[in-house]
């Protein structure tokens, strides 16, 4: 775990492997925060899956059995769903894993699935449908039954002929506002001559009917090693040019301001409570590569969190309720030593002429479980404090903290794993208003 301002100078191992822990077989290729409970997993390249139920405190070993008859290359589990106590693996060579239980107990369903089958990238979409991408010549498919059975869904999604470069998928999301899924091809290894040479994949496909069927929506000369999207239906493709933004469902996209020169996106994280988070693709090569940065107006401000110039990949991105941030490199996971800031959002257009004195509104709803809205007024542009205290008074957590233009405005405080109880939030400004009010977490 880390310390200072951001993402910290030490790392937590995934496994306790006694050495090789710089070898590309350890990556964390996933991380899941939205597991039963608390619960974060970390799916790593090859040591399978692992559990933490205290924040990235302690790890076991987790998921389906290890094979040690395979050694180095048993279970890369590269997609992780989970979905309450379901969980479902997508893995590379091993096909697609399930449990209905939590993780007590396992079963790999291949009905209708290639053998082998290299497992990229997992999601569920609203209507409970899994997409498995994998790096064969079927490329996509599609399960409506919980993974008892599959079917090869590609119509539409173009190959080149040869078996690894066909698929060349990288990554995958559902965008709820929209409906669509979204698939990415992008560069990839080789499997037969790694590091040496890396392979290109043929654009960004979009499917508006549950991944029945497939369409191009561009990026067909660059690799796109990342696609994800928020609540408000932005998607944002992560590219070796950099990040770009499409507000139309994939119809046209424009380029992002880069917060580093490096340009090569290997993850994203998209949340609208908390905005656009990076990271680079980060090999060390000068001194201002690579890193994790958050921006919450599309680019036009970052704010750097850490982890430049290690000289590694960040390959995973996650956020847990309590918006702290996760992130997943060779031989570590990582943990943000604060939760990331949330996004302030103004209410409803109230004109400026109507609010004529400073006020913070009860939180609602109260009491509340775990997320609550926080309402208040400033009657100047200001600079605005508004933090979270236990009964004790000791500080919890800062929701805003700057410059605040006249008007009404909202923020939501997640409360994730704390425990139930009463706790203090305080509005203070920079002209010595402040007021204190009280809220009820009941889990």
């Amino acid at each position: 775990m880390g310390s200072g301002p951001g993402l910290g100078d030490t790392g937590v191992f995934h496994s306790m492997w006694p050495d090789s822990m710089e070898s590309h077989w350890y990556n964390v290729s996933s991380l899941s925060a939205k597991g039963y409970g608390d619960t974060l997993f970390a799916g790593t390249v090859s040591s399978g899956l692992w559990r933490s139920s205290d924040g990235g405190k302690s790890w076991t070993p987790d998921g389906p059995p290890l094979d040690p008859n395979d050694g180095l290359e048993d279970q890369e589990v590269h997609g992780i769903v989970a979905d309450g106590s379901n969980i479902f693996l997508a893995t590379f060579w091993h096909g697609f894993h399930k449990s209905l239980n939590n993780g007590n107990t396992w079963s790999l369903d291949t009905i209708g699935l290639p053998s082998p089958i290299w497992g990229t990238s997992l999601l569920k979409t609203d209507k409970g449908t899994l997409i498995l991408t994998s790096w064969d010549n079927g490329g996509i498919y599609r399960s409506t039954n919980d993974g008892s059975s599959w079917t090869c869904s590609n119509t539409g999604f173009r190959f080149s002929g040869d078996q690894w470069k066909s698929a060349a998928i990288t990554a995958s999301c559902f965008n709820k506002k929209s409906k669509s899924i979204f698939i990415s091809t992008g560069e990839v290894p080789d499997p037969w001559n790694w590091p040496n040479e890396h392979l290109v994949g043929d654009g960004l496909f979009r499917s508006t009917d549950d991944g029945i069927s497939w369409t191009d929506v561009g990026f067909d000369s660059v690799f796109t090693h990342a696609v994800v999207s928020d609540d408000s239906g932005n998607v944002f493709a992560g590219t070796s040019e950099g990040i770009f933004v499409s507000k139309d469902n994939g119809s046209t996209w424009n380029m992002i301001p880069n917060p580093s020169s490096q340009k090569a996106v290997w993850t994203l994280l998209a949340d609208s409570r908390v905005g656009l988070v990076v990271a680079y693709d980060d090999h060390g090569i000068s001194t201002d590569n690579g890193g994790v940065y958050v921006t919450q107006d599309l680019g036009k401000h970052w704010t750097y969190l850490g982890m430049l110039n290690r000289g590694k990949i960040l390959w995973s991105l996650a956020l847990d309720d309590s918006l702290y941030l996760y992130v997943g490199d060779p031989v570590s996971v990582w943990k943000s030593s604060t939760p990331l800031p949330g996004i302030i959002t103004d209410v409803d257009n109230v004109p400026s002429t109507t609010v004529s004195t400073f006020h913070l509104s009860q939180n609602y709803p109260n009491p509340f479980n775990p997320t609550t809205t926080i309402q208040f007024s400033v009657p100047k542009r200001t600079f605005v404090t508004l933090k979270i205290y236990n009964i004790l008074g000791q500080e919890i957590k800062t929701l805003v903290q700057g410059e605040m233009n006249q008007g009404s405005h909202e923020v939501t405080f997640a409360a994730g794993s704390l425990p139930s109880g009463t706790y203090l939030y305080r509005l203070e400004t920079s002209s010595g208003f402040s007021i204190t009010k009280k809220m009820v977490l009941l889990k």
